[in-house]
């Protein structure tokens, strides 16, 4: 389960470099905010990383609910 983690953190940080250098060609301002404003139109990419960040939390939520469970029943 740790090394599944340390690979989902890994690919995550993968990811944000990558999603960062790809958006290095916006405006400045828009930098200040990863997500997007109503003055910029809502790309996939936006959606996709918003997907894993979704994701990654409800997988952090069960595995800290699985732990407290296992606290719980000691």
């Amino acid at each position: 389960m740790e090394r599944m983690h340390k690979t989902v953190v890994a690919l995550e940080m993968k990811r944000s470099s990558s999603y960062s250098t790809s958006r290095s060609n916006r405006h400045a301002a828009t930098l200040s905010s990863l997500y997007p404003s109503p003055s910029m139109p809502v790309m996939l990419d936006d959606y996709v990383r918003l997907a894993a960040e979704i994701e990654a939390s409800r997988r952090q939520n069960a595995a800290m609910a699985q732990e407290l469970a296992r606290h719980d029943t000691d």
